[in-house]
């Protein structure tokens, strides 16, 4: 007989959920050591919210209730998962999603991870994830709040100074782009030029050769007309009528 979920294991499972945000919760509260030390165990746990990877709306039996459905490998998040989870939800942006779209993006993060991973994940798992890798960021940038006025002012001149090595360094790189960028459009000005002034000489050469070929003609024409009038001339014929006088006579 297949086993539906009950109250109590809903109760359970929201009771786990809640423990681990009481744990993030004590973390923020806590040490910078003891605070770290609480993220990494709680990162290396498995899932809670979802024994196998899935909600627990995933479960389900069948219409008869005969058999039961086969428990299904319990998914772990490792480092190398939580970074294809942070890449994927920087590529899809659920949180800038508008009102009413954000659980539609976060389907989609869970449907590429799903087929990446070969996983059967639902998106309240991977949001729920998101989220604690999120407060775990935060809870362990608390650390460095502790900063006096003068570290921080001179990180900042180091930050403003690296990107003007880095402007400096990409100047020469744009001037060089940018006369390529210029040397090519001449040569393809020319290379055009060239191609036009082609076409034209060819277009006129074909005119030239048409007109001439006409003279041609006319001029064999002339020179058949006259050996016509001579032929005539030495048969002594007389000289053709036009039919439509004939017909009037």
């Amino acid at each position: 007989m297949k086993t539906k979920i009950s109250g109590s294991t809903t109760t359970s499972t929201q009771g786990k959920r809640s423990a681990v945000w009481k744990t993030s919760e004590m973390q923020s509260t806590t040490g910078g050591s003891e605070g770290s030390a609480l993220l990494e165990s709680c990162s290396n746990n498995e899932i809670d919210s979802a024994d196998d990877g899935r909600c627990a709306s995933d479960v389900g039996s069948d219409a008869d209730g005969d058999e039961t459905n086969p428990k299904p490998k319990k998914f772990y998040f490792m480092p190398a998962k939580d970074l294809d989870l942070l890449m994927e939800v920087l590529n899809v942006r659920p949180y800038a999603a508008e009102h009413g779209f954000v659980r539609e993006r976060y389907e989609v993060v869970t449907n590429n991870l799903n087929e990446h991973w070969e996983t059967a994940l639902c998106a309240r798992t991977v949001e729920e994830r998101f989220f604690r890798l999120d407060m775990e960021f935060k809870v362990t940038d608390c650390a460095q709040e502790g900063l006096t006025t003068a570290q921080v002012n001179a990180a900042t001149v180091e930050f403003i100074a690296k990107q003007s090595k880095h402007h400096e360094d990409e100047y020469p790189l744009l001037r060089e782009e940018l006369s390529f960028k210029q040397t090519k459009a001449k040569m393809e000005e020319a290379r055009w030029k060239e191609e036009f002034e082609f076409r034209k000489h060819e277009v006129e050469a074909n005119a030239k050769m048409w007109s001439e070929e006409f003279d041609l003609r006319r001029s064999d024409m002339e020179l058949r007309r006259e050996e016509l009038e001579l032929l005539k001339y030495q048969l002594n014929l007389p000289p053709i009528l036009n039919p439509s006088t004939q017909a009037n006579d």
